[in-house]
């Protein structure tokens, strides 16, 4: 087997030996327990980590500059989407009576069916525009929260539908597009690559990705800050902490809408124009 000559380039110190530096600062703030360390690690590395890729990308020429900064914002902004948090887990088992073996269920379902739907999409996505794909997929997304939202409702009951038997379909439904989703951020990261960079270049956006969902993470815990809910626990028989799923309603409104405007208004703000690729 032939494999093609990969051009190489030399050692970037700057971003190997920053890189050495950020990794023995974040493992001090996570030793030392340093109030708001999430905080403070996570605006450290986002400023670090831009700051590299500005370093990767300012020879390039001005229009083409503009496209990558409109992609980095289009892939952040996807993965940074809050979630509804440990409280959502928490109702299906204390409400919905869900257990370990079904949840187990849900995710091997989930996982097998994400392969094979990205297996029959793939030859049909990579014909279409990332941002209109990306749009859909945040539509669908959307739509395919909506079960949970309607169990909580107890619309399902109403129905006189089971609950795992939601809890399974919507699951078997979802699951690609999650997948699917990771696989267009990782083209369009592909597409401005910059040439003798590339190395560089995915590892500096991996960590970017990773960051946005730290935001995501970080969303969230502020959320459940506003909506507070908490699990019944007891002690010696005796009801220590009450069960309070009271705002876990809205705080799913909150996290659907926001997971549905906030997308899709910055594709269509910042989505970068296909045809700069073959310049980069």
């Amino acid at each position: 087997m032939k494999l093609n000559p990969v051009e190489s380039s030399p050692l970037n110190k700057q971003i190997f030996f920053g890189g050495f530096i950020f990794a023995v600062f974040v493992v001090l703030m996570g030793y030392n327990e340093v109030p708001y360390s999430q905080e403070i690690v996570f605006f450290v590395s986002l400023g670090v980590v831009l700051y590299f890729l500005r370093t990767l990308i300012i020879d390039l020429d001005a229009d083409t500059i503009k496209h990558v900064q409109m992609a980095m914002i289009v892939i952040f902004v996807y993965r940074a989407m809050p979630s509804v948090g440990p409280a959502l887990t928490w109702w299906e088992i204390d409400e919905l009576g869900f257990d370990k073996a079904f949840f187990g269920t849900l995710g091997q379902i989930g996982a097998a069916l994400a392969l094979v739907g990205m297996w029959i999409s793939s030859k049909f996505i990579i014909n279409q525009a990332i941002g209109k794909v990306l749009i859909w997929m945040t539509v669908i997304g959307s739509i395919l929260s909506l079960p949970v939202l309607a169990m909580y409702y107890d619309i399902h009951t109403m129905l006189g539908i089971d609950a795992r038997t939601v809890a399974l379909v919507d699951t078997a439904v979802a699951s690609p597009f999650d997948y699917i989703a990771g696989v267009l951020m990782l083209t369009l990261v592909a597409i401005y690559a910059p040439e003798g960079h590339k190395g560089t270049w995915f590892a500096l956006m991996a960590s970017l990705m990773n960051i946005a969902l730290s935001a995501g993470g970080l969303l969230s815990k502020y959320l459940n800050k506003i909506f507070i809910m908490t699990r019944e626990i007891k002690e010696d028989g005796e009801i220590i902490v009450p069960a309070n799923y009271d705002d876990l309603g809205i705080l799913l409104w909150v996290v659907i809408i926001v997971g549905f405007v906030v997308p899709i208004v910055t594709i269509l703000k910042f989505n970068p124009d296909p045809s700069i690729k073959k310049k980069v």
